[in-house]
């Protein structure tokens, strides 16, 4: 595993961290986390309802030129029994669109 290999998983685990810890505590209802995918960037969050996790997603526009992007949003159908599970279909959602 090179260098780059190593920061790219260690980023991907402090992205991971807060949405295991939805699954971890009984007061959180959501989680909201920062993805990335090229120049875009993404709020995906993560709900909770009992043992339910849906997903949802919306694009954050470029602060360096708002106009040239048009926000996608989109809200996941399918309910998921574990917040990571949920976090991974929303990334291939927003790989998806983008």
């Amino acid at each position: 595993m090179d260098c780059r290999d190593r920061y790219a998983f260690w980023l991907l685990e402090l992205l991971l961290e807060p949405v295991r810890a939805l699954g971890a505590s009984e007061d959180a209802r959501s989680v909201t986390v920062r993805a990335a995918h090229g120049t875009r960037r993404f709020n995906l969050t993560i709900d909770r309802d009992g043992g339910d996790y849906r997903w949802s997603f919306r694009e954050v526009p470029a602060r360096a030129r708002p106009e040239l992007v048009q926000p996608v949003q989109e809200n996941g159908t399918e309910t998921l029994s574990d917040p990571e599970h949920a976090f991974w279909a929303g990334w291939t959602a927003i790989q998806q669109c983008a």
